[in-house]
């Protein structure tokens, strides 16, 4: 068994020291002890304040690591967003393209027509017209808008685009 013996005689003492069987003795002084001691403070001293400055350092890098998660998920989510807002706008772009076609067929049939018939359908698609480049100034609106904007823009895109479906539909009824 280790044992650790030490022992201070007067101003001058003897340090007997007794380790797995082998026995130093040094002469020391109260102020060689007090050296020692003082050292040893400072050295624990060093130890403690570098494991704050540690502490600080490891914490420091988990909010920016946490702070970096964040980012990340809010880049996904703004990808994400991004891609619908694409897709939306090729829809509505399509659709839009789908009305205009009408429009076209429309406008061959009131050339056909004569009276309030002919008055009618091409003040039906006047309106169809109208709509539609609303729906395009609206859509390029929301094309240009912040990532985070788009979604409350769609309805003005929405009711560009019912319109003009309820424009289209009471046209074709025009006999």
């Amino acid at each position: 068994m280790t044992t650790l013996r030490i022992l201070l005689m007067g101003l001058m003492g003897a340090v007997s020291v007794a380790v797995a069987g082998c026995e130093l003795t040094t002469t020391t002084t109260k102020d060689d002890v007090r050296t020692a001691q003082k050292k040893y403070d400072e050295q624990v001293e060093d130890a403690r304040e570098a494991a704050k400055q540690a502490d600080k350092q490891v914490g420091k890098e988990v909010r920016e690591a946490e702070d970096a998660r964040k980012k990340l998920e809010q880049t996904k989510a703004d990808f994400a967003s991004e891609q619908v807002r694409k897709d939306y706008i090729e829809s509505q772009t399509r659709q839009v393209e789908d009305i205009e076609s009408t429009v076209a067929a429309l406008e061959a049939k009131s050339q056909r027509m004569e009276g309030d018939a002919k008055s009618a359908l091409d003040e039906h698609i006047d309106h169809i017209k109208e709509a539609c480049n609303d729906a395009r100034d609206k859509l390029d609106e929301l094309e240009s808008a912040d990532v985070h904007e788009w979604p409350a823009m769609r309805d003005d895109v929405e009711l560009a685009m019912s319109r003009a479906a309820e424009h289209v539909d009471e046209a074709q009824r025009i006999e």
